[in-house]
């Protein structure tokens, strides 16, 4: 029906020897008619072999054919060939990633379910605090798309409940990111199951769940070999003994850390990961009240290749591991000293003149001279300072 009335359609404004084409983008192909009141210039289209035409024809959708049958007898025989019409697109039709873009908060089991039925090669879902899903569907989903590699479901109510753990027993699952971050719910049974069954684990999120401990951290590291990003920011029951573990275990192919706010480590952590872990490039221990200059000093021994690092409300921090930490990180290019009172001029000088790549400073909170932010922004070209002076906001250096 579609295709006859279409045809019908253009048969009323078909021309006798040249037309025109209506993009999409409004333009024109080809010569409009002469208008009977305007005398215009008409130049004949060229005439293109039929091959050719219906070649081109196949990849238009329904509308744009119907459109192409009005600019001459050639295209108007050729574009209803039913040899093109075998299948019909809908150009305005909605693709996979636009449908899960939307707001899955009201997304229903049977819903969940539907999608991993008949979307088995699915490789990335989006669920952030959708509570209305069950583990159970959940687990239904990790057994039908055996290809999911991407997972989050922050925010979430999470439960092991035996029905869940049996259906994903025995099974290796091909998750590479997974973020569980403020999973209310979230136990150390929770942890050994991602350890257990996602041995391709790379990106693991794991904020502000508070019953990760040292052992979940031993099993994980055991289990998981590929860890590379791991965030586990306010969790409180995670002490040096758990970062050596992991440290000791992952050790070169660790790129990425977050610890702020694990109030429990010590200098003792920084000391591990400058021991073990040279390949780091982002460590945040923003918010750690033990944190010295000694173990500030020894991550930079170690870690030559940090790239971002974040020491904000660390108190006891000091100028002189702001110059170890300049002269062993020349690379680094974010740096956050928010709420670090103690620093001074004398560790301003040494970040500038031993960083030269910084792009980012935050030094929100430091009683920093209007003069010291200018001298960093010389040596610093292209870095962005973030700041409370008001002088230096007026332009008064």
């Amino acid at each position: 029906p579609l295709r006859d009335q279409a045809k019908k359609d253009a048969s009323r404004n078909i021309s006798k020897g040249y037309g025109w084409i209506h993009t999409k983008l409004g333009g024109q192909v080809g010569c409009p008619q002469e208008a009977p009141d305007e005398k215009r210039k008409i130049f004949p289209l060229p005439r293109f072999p039929d091959s050719t035409v219906l070649h081109i024809l196949r990849f238009l959708p329904a509308d744009s054919r119907a459109r192409c049958a009005r600019v001459c007898r050639q295209w108007h025989h050729l574009a209803w060939d039913p040899r093109i019409w075998r299948n019909v697109f809908d150009a305005a039709g909605v693709d996979v990633d636009r449908a899960l873009a939307v707001n899955s908060q009201r997304l229903s089991n049977c819903g969940l379910v539907t999608l991993a039925r008949h979307c088995p090669e699915l490789r990335r879902l989006e669920l952030p605090s959708c509570n209305g899903i069950t583990n159970q569907a959940l687990a239904l989903v990790l057994a039908f798309c055996t290809s999911l590699q991407h997972l989050n479901v922050s925010g979430k109510q999470i439960s092991t409940s035996p029905s869940t753990a049996h259906m994903t027993q025995g099974c290796h699952l091909s998750l590479h990111h997974l973020d569980m971050s403020g999973c209310t719910g979230f136990t150390l049974e929770c942890l050994h199951a991602i350890a257990l069954h996602c041995p391709a684990l790379s990106h693991l999120y794991l904020r502000r769940c508070t019953a990760v401990t040292d052992s979940g951290l031993r099993i994980l590291a055991s289990h998981c070999p590929s860890l590379r990003e791991i965030s586990m920011c306010d969790c409180p029951a995670i002490t040096d003994v758990g970062i050596w573990e992991l440290a000791q275990i992952l050790r070169v192919g660790l790129r990425y850390l977050s610890v702020a706010h694990c109030i429990r480590l010590t200098d003792a952590t920084l000391y591990h990961l400058g021991n073990y872990c040279p390949g780091l490039r982002y460590l945040n221990v923003r918010g750690l009240p033990s944190l010295t200059n000694i173990g500030l000093a020894a991550l930079a021994r170690g870690c030559p290749r940090l790239r971002s690092l974040d020491v904000g409300h660390c108190a006891k921090l000091r100028d002189a591991g702001f110059e170890a930490l300049a002269a062993g990180c020349p690379a680094i290019r974010r740096l956050g000293l928010r709420g670090c009172h103690h620093v001074t001029s004398q560790g301003l000088r040494a970040i500038a003149t031993g960083c030269p790549e910084l792009r980012l400073l935050s030094l929100q909170g430091c009683l920093i001279p209007a003069e010291w932010l200018n001298f960093v922004r010389k040596k610093c070209s292209h870095c962005v300072i973030e700041h409370t002076n008001f002088n230096a906001f007026f332009g008064r250096f």
